[in-house]
């Protein structure tokens, strides 16, 4: 089971393939001892009581309730099979991107133009967690800002669209260096995410020791050395 568990957190599946092994792995793992196991840790460590942790959208995700919404498997592997996310960069990457809270800032009210209601659709798709749909309304910008590339980036990453994110987070950096850092280590999660570990510890290896997600960055290259 840890195999396909493994597989399950490394590998972009099928859906179909990605829920018969969640059903497995709940199946066989959720007995009335380990779902005691869940709850304490999600209580001691993550201050989540049953009625808080209700289920969100796809079966995949159940709300990792810090910062916005976390992997299931990501929660399972770190009660059950703590080796396996002990070593993984991959599922590293996953639990910082997890738990990363996302929320544009907004535009101005009363967009006159076709451009800036477009840019208003995308931020509000955005905010509400339909990257998809934010990715449709961003690609539509004519003119698009360091801005708009950035957060085109971060709808293509939360879409697993890896190639894409990086592209617009290199567009973004070349574009300003408003989202510089931010961009960076964003750029980092995409290209370890995506199986790149050359491409990946160049650029986390060039965040500033005084930049946003130093820490964070070590602790993923040192994985990434061990592994």
């Amino acid at each position: 089971m840890e195999e396909k568990l493994h597989k399950f957190l490394t590998e972009k599946l099928p859906e179909k393939e990605a829920d018969a092994i969640l059903e497995e792995l709940i199946t066989q793992e959720m007995d009335a001892d380990l779902r005691k196991r869940l709850a304490k840790t999600l209580d001691q460590e993550h201050g989540i009581t049953r009625e808080h942790g209700k289920r969100k959208t796809k079966v995949r995700y159940l709300g990792y309730i810090l910062a916005a919404a976390a992997s299931i498997s990501i929660l399972i592997a770190l009660v059950f099979y703590p080796n396996t996310s002990m070593d993984n960069p991959q599922l590293l990457a996953q639990q910082y991107l997890q738990e990363q809270h996302f929320s544009h800032p907004g535009t101005f009210k009363g967009a006159d133009s076709t451009m800036e209601r477009q840019r208003s659709q995308a931020i509000a798709s955005f905010n509400n967690g339909d990257f998809s749909n934010a990715i449709t309304h961003f690609n539509t910008l004519t003119s698009p800002t360091a801005e708009d590339s950035y957060y085109l980036g971060l709808s293509y990453l939360m879409d697993e669209q890896y190639g894409p994110a990086i592209g617009n987070f290199e567009k973004s950096m070349a574009t300003s260096e408003r989202f510089m850092e931010e961009a960076r280590w964003f750029m980092g999660l995409a290209q370890l995410l995506e199986g790149d570990t050359e491409k990946a510890e160049e650029t986390l290896n060039g965040i500033d020791p005084n930049a946003w997600k130093y820490k964070e960055a070590r602790s993923l290259l040192e994985k990434m050395k061990n592994k």
